[in-house]
């Protein structure tokens, strides 16, 4: 089978309650063929997160394409974002696009947020597609869309093309896989968690409530 085959697109949502993640290591019986999009649904693995730590750090940067409805949340979340961790963004037509979209549902659940990306048979990142909040996200999470944005930015700083593929999660705070009411924030152990993953040169966690 050729590289292409091997090509998986992938959507690791931010979720209510719940979390709809991809690991490449664990797509049991996915059949992927040329230009097919799938959504897979596996917990984020601590080994896989264990082993994507080891790759090369990406740069704490990124270009972003933001739909005129959703820039004022986007302008929050990457200062938010660039307040703590030191990681920069600038515009750019040919940037990540960020939008306001339609989920899809997933045993049961739907996510109020989410990345799509491609990756191949080695795990290695190859695109970054869209960032995209949920229509609505009110009526999923207590969450703002700046606070959504911010946990999926952080998901896009860490998965560039030529990254080890990772949708693992910190254990609290706005980078944990579960948006519990009051817990969007960009805590310490949240902060940790990213910055073993991307080259901050910043390490500010913000106060209980921002």
């Amino acid at each position: 089978m050729n590289r292409e085959a091997f090509v998986k697109s992938v959507l690791s949502g931010l979720c209510a309650g719940f979390c709809l993640c991809a690991v490449a290591a664990t797509c049991q019986g996915c059949a992927y063929g040329d230009g097919e999009r799938r959504v897979t649904t596996f917990q984020a693995e601590p080994e896989a997160a264990a082993e994507s730590a080891i790759a090369p750090m990406p740069a704490c940067t990124l270009e972003l394409a933001v739909g005129p409805n959703i820039q004022t949340a986007t302008a929050r979340a990457t200062a938010r974002i660039t307040a703590a961790t030191g990681c920069t963004f600038t515009a750019s037509d040919d940037g990540i696009p960020v939008s306001y979209g339609e989920m899809r549902a997933v045993d049961g659940g739907v996510a109020c947020g989410q990345n799509a990306n491609t990756y191949d048979e080695n795990g290695i990142v190859l695109t970054e597609d869209a960032v995209t909040v949920a229509t609505n996200y009110q009526d999923l999470v207590a969450w703002s869309a700046s606070s959504i944005l911010v946990h999926e930015l952080m998901h896009a700083l860490i998965n560039q093309p030529g990254q080890n593929f990772d949708t693992s999660h910190a254990a609290s705070g706005i980078f944990a896989a579960h948006t519990e009411p009051g817990g969007d924030v960009l805590n310490a152990d949240s902060l940790s968690y990213f910055c073993a993953r991307a080259a901050c040169t910043d390490f500010a966690p913000e106060p209980t409530t921002h």
